[in-house]
């Protein structure tokens, strides 16, 4: 008999999005679950009726801590996140801020002289970002890739948390 194995997410609340931390993505692509159950507190008899069930979305996100040395000229993007929403070729992304305000920056990304896919980051732009989010040095932004964007642009909604 094969011993399946499986991952619960409990989450508080009446929620319509779900933010799965990289960690978590991550943890089950390396243990290869079987089977995952999003159990959500307080809607538990919802789901079990399609025709009351609100939609859940999960909601692919990266977080960037303001930390290296060029943090005020370019972000890293996890390669696997990259890869898995973005691709592979260079874009415009629109980031939106908490007040309604819009930034666009450039993705990019960077292979090695195999064709290997190295680095992927935003760079044109983030600067702008930076100065008009008076980020500092330790300062986190979240990265919410907006999923209900209906055309061929990438928007990206931020959440700031500041240190200190």
């Amino acid at each position: 008999m094969a011993i399946k194995y499986g991952f619960y997410f409990i989450v508080e609340g009446n929620t319509k999005r779900i933010k799965v931390p990289n960690h978590v993505i991550e943890m089950l692509n390396v243990f290869k679950f079987d089977m995952v159950t999003l159990s959500v507190k307080g809607l538990e008899e919802n789901l079990n009726n399609d025709s009351d069930s609100e939609s859940l979305t999960i909601q692919p996100n990266f977080v960037s801590v303001m930390k290296t040395y060029d943090w005020k000229y370019k972000v890293n993007i996890l390669i696997q996140f990259a890869k898995e929403f973005l691709g592979l070729g260079d874009m415009l992304v629109d980031i939106h801020g908490t007040v309604g305000k819009k930034w666009i920056v450039h993705y990019v990304t960077r292979f090695s002289k195999d064709g290997v896919f190295k680095k992927a980051k935003f760079e044109k732009g983030w600067n702008v970002f930076v100065h008009e989010n008076q980020l500092a040095e330790d300062y986190e932004v979240d990265f919410m890739l907006d999923v209900a964007a209906n055309d061929d642009r990438v928007i990206f909604n931020t959440v700031i948390t500041r240190s200190g």
